[in-house]
């Protein structure tokens, strides 16, 4: 079944800055947006207001930036927010915590914890397993008011990335949280266990309402020997997850930038999971929604800024491309390429099979010399979009 995409026209939020686009949807279909500028310092109250326009709950404890930076950490610490009730069609400042990854519960409150774990008494010193610590945010009102941070511990193998966190934890959640219906709570992570020679995507899981979380599965992991490793294969992070109709999960990694995605599938809840197989597209940092009609639409990017969709049974299909942000300025592998966006992207529905996405690009969409956003000058000449979405069935109609 062919299905194809509109794309609207791109309303600009703020400006701000913009890097990193992360979006959630509550339960009464508003939308909140997070984006980071780059800049690796801990943003002050008075500039979160100033940015915010509003009183703010803060992020994290200064003591636990404060660690991150001796650690040599690049935590995104400075942030804003806007909030749309309307389908991503206008925006307005919103104040509230970081929100990296979280969800909806069937009771249609939202449970959101933090990308990053620190580091806790280590009660089971001397073993092959570590406790840390993350931070979990709630709210029963969408988002009027939160209760939070509380701190929760994080048990699992032990971790250790050499090459930039040091003695660090590292477990990074990402993207999702899905709740099964015995009520425990799955959530990806990208991580280094002792050992790893590349990023691993696993899976932990909370059987007290995410009060605490313990590692369950690994998706995918690097093995030992390979010899066939390209230079720019970094393992496999940056996962989201997500039900499929008939109950199986799916998760979809990036393995590098400009490498093939790559999903895996479990039919036991999480417990195990299918052989990594790439989807026959270049990403980075995907994100999934599955439809009112069933449809489960990707978005991600790298090179440019695209779409793709499937239905039960399906390959992945139809590729449409929403901005093309790639030039020739730079060199990958004797490809000229380089990006007018990070390619960072997150995606919403927002009305039967009506779909909004937010990803990076330009302030002025019309300045050529405005190419590199990782440099932290040229970043804060960025700007984050929201772009329209209409989902076209085989028949023509749009649904």
């Amino acid at each position: 079944m062919s299905i194809s995409f509109k794309i609207g026209k791109p309303v600009r939020i703020g400006d701000q800055g913009g890097y990193f686009p992360v979006m959630h949807k509550f339960a009464d279909g508003s939308l909140v947006l997070t984006a980071f500028n780059g800049e690796d310092r801990v943003q002050t109250a008075s500039e979160r207001k100033s940015v915010f326009g509003v009183e703010t709950y803060g992020t994290y404890p200064s003591t636990y930036f404060q660690e991150a930076r001796e650690k040599g950490i690049y935590p995104h610490t400075i942030s804003w927010q806007s909030q749309s009730r309307d389908g991503g069609k206008t925006w307005k400042p919103y104040g509230g915590p970081i929100l990296p990854c979280g969800t909806v519960l069937k009771d249609g409150s939202s449970i959101f914890i933090s990308m990053l774990t620190d580091k806790a008494q280590d009660p089971n010193k001397g073993t092959s397993f570590e406790q840390a610590r993350a931070m979990v945010w709630r709210t029963k009102d969408n988002g009027k008011t939160w209760k939070g941070p509380s701190f929760v511990p994080v048990v699992g193998p032990r971790t250790l990335d050499k090459s930039r966190y040091d003695e660090y934890n590292y477990v990074a959640f990402t993207r999702s949280i899905v709740e099964c219906d015995d009520g425990s709570l799955l959530i990806t992570a990208n991580t280094f266990f002792q050992g790893d020679t590349h990023f691993r995507v696993a899976v932990y899981r909370s059987t007290d309402a995410g009060e605490s979380f313990s590692y369950y599965s690994t998706v995918a992991q690097t093995p030992s020997r390979r010899d066939d490793v390209e230079r720019r294969f970094e393992g496999y992070d940056e996962p989201v997850m997500k039900r499929l109709e008939d109950g199986t999960l799916i998760c979809v990694m990036r393995t590098g930038s400009y490498l093939p995605l790559h999903q895996a599938f479990s039919r036991n809840n999480g417990a195990t999971w299918t052989e990594p197989q790439p989807i026959g597209s270049p990403g980075v940092f995907p994100d999934l929604v599955m439809t009112h009609s069933k449809v489960l639409v990707l978005s991600s990017g790298r090179p440019d800024v695209y779409l793709m969709a499937k239905t039960a049974g399906e390959n992945w299909g139809y590729k449409n491309f929403v901005y093309r942000s790639s030039y020739a300025a730079g060199f990958v592998d004797g490809q000229e390429v380089n990006e007018r966006s990070c390619c960072y992207t997150s995606l919403a529905e927002t009305a039967p099979d009506s779909l909004v996405m937010v990803m990076s690009a330009p302030g002025d969409l019309d300045d050529v010399s405005i190419n590199d956003p990782w440099d932290e000058k040229q970043r804060k000449k960025f700007a984050i979009y929201a772009v329209p979405v209409t989902i076209i069935m085989p028949n023509g109609g749009e649904k």
